[in-house]
């Protein structure tokens, strides 16, 4: 959840930035799909059976890929400094 804490920091440290309606969502959905993954994760500790662990481990594969896209595979700095400059654009 590295994302989601780099931002809360972040929105703790210098309060909320100042992006566009496009950014704002990619943020939330950012921040979702790191919870998701986490969720994911600990069933897979837990579970024994084979079966539902190959299945976890497929939706935890896709939901990486989407949090890869929205990333765009970069730090979260980058990623806050991308939507803050995307957001001057708008």
């Amino acid at each position: 959840m590295k994302f989601t804490r780099y931002f809360a920091a972040i929105i703790k440290n210098q309060g909320i930035p100042h992006i566009d309606v496009n950014e704002y969502r990619r943020l939330f959905n950012i921040i979702s799909l790191e919870a998701k993954l986490e969720e994911l994760y600990r069933l897979k500790d837990n579970e024994r059976n084979h079966d539902r662990k190959y299945m976890l481990d497929s939706r935890i594969h896709d939901l990486k890929i989407q949090l890869d896209r929205l990333t765009l595979e970069n730090t979260p700095q980058n990623v806050l400094k991308y939507m803050l400059s995307e957001s001057e654009f708008e």
